[in-house]
């Protein structure tokens, strides 16, 4: 959930991957923000690094405007972490959002492509706002979080996060698929 497990641990684990948060989200989720040797650590062990944006759960009720700040600090980040341009960002709709907050959601992400680009825009969320924005073409990638998902599961979905943990050198980790 938070902290750093370190490449080498990750990669004994038997993991691939990692997402990562590119805002330090506040008091709420200290040790989240990929630094850039932390990038550095999971690169030299071969690990891939998936970005991720949230501040607080309901950020994203901001609306255009918010998406544009979120990826221009987002972007800014990610470079700074010797990412790349062309990949995509992931941008928290982390509670189980209605379809009378879809719009605001799907503003959000609208900004965020005004930054980033429509083809690197991603969503993370439960079932109902993921398949929404991908309906909406809001969002291009999608990371679906059991929680507020049910039994559904969106066939377009990039990443799956299961409900659960695992113990990652000494660091408790959420499980992505």
């Amino acid at each position: 959930v938070a902290g750093r497990s370190g490449g080498r641990a990750i990669r004994a684990a038997g993991y691939k991957f990692v997402v990562r948060y590119l805002s330090d989200g506040g008091p709420s989720l200290p040790g989240k923000l990929l630094t850039p040797a932390e990038a550095d650590d999971l690169r030299a062990h071969g690990i891939e690094i998936v970005s991720n944006w949230e501040t607080t759960a309901s950020w994203m009720l901001g609306g255009y405007q918010a998406g544009v700040r979120a990826a221009q600090r987002a972007l800014a980040q990610v470079l700074r972490c010797g990412g790349r341009r062309d990949r995509p960002i992931y941008f928290s709709a982390d509670w189980d959002a209605t379809p009378q907050q879809q719009a605001a959601i799907d503003d959000c992400l609208r900004g965020c492509a005004s930054i980033i680009g429509a083809e690197n825009v991603g969503i993370y969320g439960g079932y109902w706002p993921v398949k929404r924005a991908l309906d909406n073409g809001t969002a291009r990638w999608a990371w679906q979080t059991a929680a507020w998902s049910g039994s559904n599961r969106e066939p377009r979905m990039n990443m799956f996060q299961r409900i659960g943990y695992v113990i990652v050198g000494g660091v408790q980790c959420d499980v992505n698929e």
